[in-house]
């Protein structure tokens, strides 16, 4: 997972690397971005609302994780959330 790579690349580094800090942020971004969009877009199809309502759960946690700098985990919530709404 090119994430966790790139956290423990920062973490070799004291203090931790301000441009690999930056890359993890845009990524987790990115990745929460896309999942909002994939939401909406399955509230718009009316897609079943129990895979919604999952997504939405992922989609919390990964903003949880986020803010606690856990990113590597907030991008496996928001990869399952696009999971639940896109493959089906």
């Amino acid at each position: 997972d090119a994430v966790s790579k790139l956290m423990q690349a920062a973490a070799a580094t004291l203090p931790p690397d301000a441009g690999i800090q930056r890359a993890i942020v845009r990524i987790a971004h990115a990745d929460r971005g896309l999942l909002g969009i994939a939401i909406t877009d399955a509230q718009a199809r009316s897609a079943d609302l129990k895979r919604i309502s999952s997504a939405q759960s992922e989609l919390a946690q990964a903003d949880s994780d986020t803010a606690q700098g856990r990113y590597d985990s907030a991008i496996g919530h928001d990869s399952n959330g696009l999971n639940t709404v896109v493959n089906h």
